[in-house]
């Protein structure tokens, strides 16, 4: 029972803000241009806000030791052989190009800032956030970077990966200007005025709810049967298979406490809604995009709850 309070602590706020987005957008209230402009906000300044201020305020101290390195390998490989194994299963299968791209999205991709970023909050509270962020650093770019190689690669219009555009894009990423200015500040000891950090802090409070409430409204309950095994593959493996095997492995590789929390969290988190916006920008599968987005987030919460209670059970963090 005392699993089954800490999981529900931890997820039912995380639920509840999705919850009032899909109301917000059946009573008009969360249109969609309220919806734009609120992501707008979110991801250009108070994602970042939050960040920085979360790096700047971690009472854990900054140290590139050989098992930060090791966390780091560890976590950015996992992610990396279920992007090469949903590219080899959309490979073999007989979907038409736009499909193959979205699935494969869908399928490695995960809303790790968001979604992860409360749930590791309320879990383990300040000392998992440098941790966090650090990985973040890494993560964020991993994710683009994939997901501009597999939509190209399945891009109908077949046009050429740009490099250096992708380079720019994670350059100016808001989220990872945040962070690395955040580790500036924080590794030179550079004082934050009282008055800014109190800034900070309102902007970070309204980031998470906020984007939790767009990823509500985002919610539909019209899910085209069509694409129905892409996306119930998809699916799978991001929300079953994925924290399973990789949180064993994990396990077995001696990550305990926190550290393993922000693990199981990053490979247990639902696919990002950012993967809809992608796949609609270079034409591919919007429609089974945001389908994988809305069930894997339904089912993620089944799984993320499973998942903390057993690892709690078993004293592992």
């Amino acid at each position: 029972m005392e699993y089954f309070i800490l999981s529900t602590n931890v997820l039912f706020p995380v639920l509840v803000m999705i919850v009032i987005g899909y109301i917000l957008k059946k009573t008009g209230l969360a249109d969609e241009d309220f919806v734009s402009k609120s992501s707008t906000l979110v991801f250009k300044v108070a994602l970042p806000a939050a960040m920085f201020y979360n790096t700047v305020n971690s009472k854990t101290e900054f140290n590139f030791d050989m098992d930060t390195w090791e966390f780091l390998i560890v976590t950015c490989g996992c992610l990396l052989a279920t992007f090469f194994a949903a590219f080899y299963i959309a490979k073999k299968s007989k979907w038409d190009s736009k499909t193959k791209g979205a699935f494969v999205q869908g399928a490695y991709r995960s809303n790790y800032v968001i979604i992860g970023y409360v749930i590791i909050e309320n879990l383990f509270g300040d000392i998992a956030m440098l941790k966090m962020s650090l990985l973040a650093v890494f993560v964020i770019p991993l994710y683009n970077i994939l997901a501009v190689v597999i939509l190209t690669i399945y891009n109908p219009n077949n046009k050429e990966i740009n490099i250096g555009g992708i380079i720019g894009n994670i350059a100016r990423n808001p989220l990872i200007i945040g962070i690395m200015t955040g580790f500036i500040f924080k590794t030179m000891n550079i004082p934050i005025p009282v008055f800014a950090n109190n800034t900070l802090s309102l902007l970070k409070g309204i980031a998470t709810p906020l984007a939790l409430i767009n990823i509500g409204s985002m919610f539909s309950v019209n899910i085209d049967i069509g694409y129905r095994k892409p996306m119930l593959t998809a699916v799978a493996i991001k929300t079953i298979l994925k924290p399973l095997l990789f949180t064993a492995l994990a396990v077995a590789l001696g990550f305990r406490d926190h550290t393993l929390g922000v693990m199981f969290i990053v490979f247990a988190t639902p696919t990002a809604a950012s993967s809809f916006i992608m796949a609609k920008a270079m034409n591919s599968n919007e429609t089974l995009a945001s389908n994988i987005v809305v069930i894997s987030t339904t089912i993620s919460f089944i799984t993320i709850f499973t998942g903390i209670s057993v690892l709690k059970y078993l004293g592992l963090f």
